[in-house]
């Protein structure tokens, strides 16, 4: 049975600074901050937040800042499973408290953070 949901969809840069990618495995930087955050939030607040993460390129001008080729960023999507969270107001503040998180870990100047509403099936 499908129900109303909200998804957010956060993209973050890995390496600290422009003009450069550094990281031989950004996905997996990014993956790790994510699980290390999201554990410590749920100890705090009793609210995980999973995602599915990609690896993800942001283009923007090269006076800006963007390497050549683009900067080597990780999207993440996380959906509110209303079999698991019942408040969406409460999940959406543990989203945005793992993405401020994630981006003082990773030495982020800046991070976008969309919630859309969606409709959500969970077979289980």
């Amino acid at each position: 049975m499908k129900k109303k949901s909200i998804r957010a969809i956060i993209v973050i840069g890995v390496n600290a600074g422009y003009g450069k990618n550094e990281e031989t495995d950004p996905l997996q930087k990014a993956v790790l901050a994510w699980q290390k955050i999201a554990d410590e939030l749920y100890a705090e607040k009793d609210v995980y937040v999973s995602a599915i993460a990609h690896k993800s390129k942001a283009v923007y001008r090269s006076e800006w800042g963007c390497p050549e080729g683009g900067e080597d960023t990780v999207t993440f999507t996380a959906s509110s499973n209303p079999k698991y969270n019942s408040d969406i107001d409460r999940w959406k503040e543990a989203v945005m408290a793992v993405t401020k998180k994630l981006k003082e870990m990773l030495g982020q100047d800046t991070v976008t953070l969309e919630f859309e509403e969606t409709e959500i099936l969970f077979f289980d």
